[in-house]
């Protein structure tokens, strides 16, 4: 992976930490604790080099489910998006509040400056989620193929999102 895509990684997860993050937890401390929650639904903030970075859906009715992410910058000079669409497969439920499943990630990111460049990474492997009274946490690692099609390379992965379901 080459430095530039590196530096844009960094630049989408800071935007995500500054912004999305409070925002979330706002809404997350507002919840009454007592209450029953569906959790087919969840809403959130994803960061996953495989999975996508930003603002992010999760429909997940049974075994199989899907998360897609999110997350526009703009400034004068240059334009970052990120798109990411993961397949979840929910392998066990340990207890009413931890799932494992495996992911499958896609993550699009397209970067204009004074040039157009754009990449592609995809990953596989499992995951962990932990969930109760209406808030999800998503912990996955994984080993993903990155920078398609300009500077291929191989890596583990990490991916982490924090969701309220509904």
């Amino acid at each position: 992976m080459t430095q530039n895509s590196c530096y844009r990684t960094k630049i989408m997860a800071g935007a995500v930490y500054k912004f999305l993050l409070p925002l979330f937890f706002i809404c997350v401390l507002s919840e009454t604790w007592g209450q029953t929650y569906d959790t087919r639904h969840s809403i959130g903030i994803n960061a996953g080099v495989t999975t996508g970075v930003g603002l992010s859906y999760i429909y997940w009715p049974n075994k199989g489910g899907f998360q897609l992410s999110f997350l526009p910058l703009y400034d004068k000079k240059n334009t970052n998006i990120s798109l990411g669409a993961t397949f979840l497969y929910k392998l066990r439920e340990v207890n009413a509040n931890y799932n494992f499943f495996l992911f499958a990630g896609n993550h699009y990111t397209n970067f204009t400056s004074s040039t157009n460049s754009y990449f592609y990474n995809v990953g596989i492997g499992p995951g962990i989620q932990y969930h109760k009274n209406g808030f999800a946490i998503n912990f996955m690692i994984g080993y993903g193929i990155l920078n398609i099609p300009n500077d291929v390379a191989s890596r583990p992965t990490v991916e982490l999102g924090g969701y309220y379901q509904f």
